[in-house]
Protein backbone atom coordinates (compact mmCIF):
# COMPACT_ATOMS: atom_id res chain seq x y z
CA UNK A 1 0.00 0.00 0.00
CA UNK A 2 1.34 3.58 -1.26
CA UNK A 3 1.79 6.06 1.90
CA UNK A 4 -1.01 9.00 1.89
CA UNK A 5 -0.24 12.10 2.98
CA UNK A 6 -3.27 12.98 4.84
CA UNK A 7 -2.31 16.34 4.26
CA UNK A 8 -2.14 18.96 7.37
CA UNK A 9 -3.55 18.16 11.07
CA UNK A 10 -6.18 20.82 11.74
CA UNK A 11 -5.39 22.10 15.21
CA UNK A 12 -7.87 24.00 17.88
CA UNK A 13 -5.63 26.31 20.30
CA UNK A 14 -6.55 29.33 22.61
CA UNK A 15 -5.36 31.77 20.02
CA UNK A 16 -8.25 30.56 17.29
CA UNK A 17 -12.01 31.30 16.82
CA UNK A 18 -14.15 30.17 14.23
CA UNK A 19 -16.63 32.15 13.66
CA UNK A 20 -19.58 31.40 11.25
CA UNK A 21 -22.58 34.06 9.96
CA UNK A 22 -25.41 34.16 7.53
CA UNK A 23 -24.25 36.95 5.42
CA UNK A 24 -25.28 36.84 1.90
CA UNK A 25 -22.57 38.79 0.07
CA UNK A 26 -25.03 39.86 -2.56
CA UNK A 27 -27.22 41.29 -0.43
CA UNK A 28 -25.35 42.35 2.56
CA UNK A 29 -21.98 43.13 1.30
CA UNK A 30 -20.58 44.65 4.40
CA UNK A 31 -19.34 41.41 7.11
CA UNK A 32 -20.74 40.76 10.14
CA UNK A 33 -19.97 42.92 13.34
CA UNK A 34 -18.89 46.43 11.68
CA UNK A 35 -22.29 48.59 12.56
CA UNK A 36 -23.18 48.80 9.33
CA UNK A 37 -27.06 49.40 7.89
CA UNK A 38 -28.67 45.66 6.24
CA UNK A 39 -31.49 43.87 5.73
CA UNK A 40 -32.24 42.63 8.92
CA UNK A 41 -35.66 40.66 7.99
CA UNK A 42 -37.38 39.50 4.98
CA UNK A 43 -41.09 38.01 4.35
CA UNK A 44 -42.29 37.18 0.67
CA UNK A 45 -45.16 36.27 -0.60
CA UNK A 46 -47.09 37.53 3.05
CA UNK A 47 -50.72 36.36 2.92
CA UNK A 48 -52.66 39.20 3.72
CA UNK A 49 -56.10 37.69 2.99
CA UNK A 50 -56.28 36.22 6.59
CA UNK A 51 -55.80 37.50 10.29
CA UNK A 52 -52.70 36.43 12.58
CA UNK A 53 -48.92 36.23 11.93
CA UNK A 54 -46.12 35.53 9.06
CA UNK A 55 -42.88 35.03 10.73
CA UNK A 56 -40.41 37.37 8.85
CA UNK A 57 -36.75 35.38 7.86
CA UNK A 58 -34.20 36.70 9.67
CA UNK A 59 -31.37 37.73 7.32
CA UNK A 60 -28.73 38.29 10.16
CA UNK A 61 -28.04 36.70 13.11
CA UNK A 62 -27.75 39.84 15.25
CA UNK A 63 -27.59 40.17 18.87
CA UNK A 64 -28.25 44.03 18.79
CA UNK A 65 -30.06 46.00 15.97
CA UNK A 66 -32.22 49.08 15.03
CA UNK A 67 -34.83 49.08 12.25
CA UNK A 68 -34.71 52.50 10.21
CA UNK A 69 -37.01 51.79 7.06
CA UNK A 70 -39.90 49.02 6.63
CA UNK A 71 -40.14 48.69 2.65
CA UNK A 72 -43.42 46.97 1.27
CA UNK A 73 -44.10 45.70 -2.22
CA UNK A 74 -45.34 43.30 -5.07
CA UNK A 75 -49.11 43.33 -3.84
CA UNK A 76 -50.62 40.70 -5.95
CA UNK A 77 -53.93 43.36 -5.93
CA UNK A 78 -54.55 46.32 -5.14
CA UNK A 79 -54.92 46.20 -1.47
CA UNK A 80 -58.24 47.81 0.01
CA UNK A 81 -59.25 46.86 3.54
CA UNK A 82 -56.12 44.99 4.75
CA UNK A 83 -54.20 46.28 8.02
CA UNK A 84 -51.40 45.13 9.52
CA UNK A 85 -48.65 46.06 12.25
CA UNK A 86 -45.03 44.37 12.41
CA UNK A 87 -43.84 43.28 15.95
CA UNK A 88 -40.63 41.74 17.58
CA UNK A 89 -43.35 38.84 19.27
CA UNK A 90 -45.82 36.95 17.79
CA UNK A 91 -49.80 38.21 18.28
CA UNK A 92 -48.78 41.74 18.67
CA UNK A 93 -46.56 41.08 21.56
CA UNK A 94 -42.96 42.96 22.09
CA UNK A 95 -41.37 45.73 20.45
CA UNK A 96 -43.97 47.49 17.80
CA UNK A 97 -41.98 48.30 14.75
CA UNK A 98 -44.83 49.47 12.43
CA UNK A 99 -47.92 50.45 14.63
CA UNK A 100 -51.11 47.62 14.48
CA UNK A 101 -53.74 48.70 11.81
CA UNK A 102 -51.62 49.81 9.40
CA UNK A 103 -53.44 50.27 6.11
CA UNK A 104 -52.24 48.48 3.08
CA UNK A 105 -54.53 50.56 1.21
CA UNK A 106 -51.41 52.56 -0.91
CA UNK A 107 -50.49 49.31 -2.53
CA UNK A 108 -52.29 49.38 -5.79
CA UNK A 109 -50.43 46.52 -7.56
CA UNK A 110 -46.80 44.34 -8.04
CA UNK A 111 -44.99 48.21 -9.06
CA UNK A 112 -45.67 50.17 -6.35
CA UNK A 113 -44.00 50.47 -3.22
CA UNK A 114 -45.11 51.38 0.53
CA UNK A 115 -42.89 52.69 2.86
CA UNK A 116 -44.66 53.03 6.13
CA UNK A 117 -43.23 54.78 9.09
CA UNK A 118 -41.30 53.19 11.79
CA UNK A 119 -43.19 53.28 15.05
CA UNK A 120 -41.64 56.50 16.85
CA UNK A 121 -40.36 55.20 20.13
CA UNK A 122 -38.83 51.96 17.88
CA UNK A 123 -36.30 54.64 16.11
CA UNK A 124 -35.53 55.51 19.36
CA UNK A 125 -34.20 51.78 20.75
CA UNK A 126 -31.95 49.20 20.60
CA UNK A 127 -33.58 45.70 19.85
CA UNK A 128 -32.49 42.14 20.82
CA UNK A 129 -35.37 40.33 19.85
CA UNK A 130 -34.58 37.39 17.67
CA UNK A 131 -37.92 37.88 15.29
CA UNK A 132 -39.76 40.28 13.69
CA UNK A 133 -43.48 39.02 12.75
CA UNK A 134 -46.07 40.75 10.07
CA UNK A 135 -49.52 40.21 11.56
CA UNK A 136 -52.07 40.70 9.74
CA UNK A 137 -55.42 42.55 11.96
CA UNK A 138 -57.65 43.13 8.89
CA UNK A 139 -58.00 40.68 6.08
CA UNK A 140 -58.03 41.78 2.37
CA UNK A 141 -61.17 39.68 1.30
CA UNK A 142 -60.00 38.14 -1.61
CA UNK A 143 -56.99 36.22 -2.02
CA UNK A 144 -54.08 38.80 -1.59
CA UNK A 145 -50.00 38.61 -0.86
CA UNK A 146 -47.46 41.01 -0.34
CA UNK A 147 -43.43 41.21 0.61
CA UNK A 148 -41.45 42.87 3.03
CA UNK A 149 -38.67 43.82 3.61
CA UNK A 150 -36.83 45.50 7.03
CA UNK A 151 -33.96 47.52 7.28
CA UNK A 152 -31.47 48.50 10.16
CA UNK A 153 -27.91 48.72 11.49
CA UNK A 154 -26.76 45.73 12.95
CA UNK A 155 -25.41 46.97 16.34
CA UNK A 156 -23.22 44.38 17.19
Amino acid sequence: MANVNPGPALTANPNAMLITEPVNNQINPVPAFTNARRLLAVGRAINVNGTGDSALMQVINASVWAVTEVILWNASISLTTATYGIWTGAAGTGTSIVAASTALSGLTGPTVVGKPTVFAATLLLTQTAKGMYFNVNTAQGAVATVDCAIYGYDLT
